[in-house]
């Protein structure tokens, strides 16, 4: 456990150790409600990294179909070979 402990907790043999569960409990009680402008900032965010990440994956996308169809094998099939 770190040095800092969490409150009722000694280490001290007289005192038994607390469980994963009761430990996990404990951080519970650590935990505090956003505030509304904080909940929206957040919100705000997670927006912004959600639409960066669509926009990064469909860039990706983009680029690494380019490449295949540089190379003839965007589907699978020879098009030379294969006239349509």
């Amino acid at each position: 456990m770190s040095k800092r402990q969490h409150p009722g907790v000694s280490g001290t043999a007289d005192m038994p150790q607390l469980t994963a569960t009761e430990e996990h409990k404990g951080r519970l009680a650590m935990v505090r409600r956003l505030h509304p402008v904080e909940l929206e900032q957040l919100r705000k965010d997670m927006a912004e990294s959600s639409a960066w990440a669509k926009a990064e994956l469909k860039r990706r996308r983009a680029a690494k179909n380019q490449k295949k169809s540089g190379h003839g094998i965007d589907n699978g099939i020879d098009n030379e070979r294969f006239p349509k």
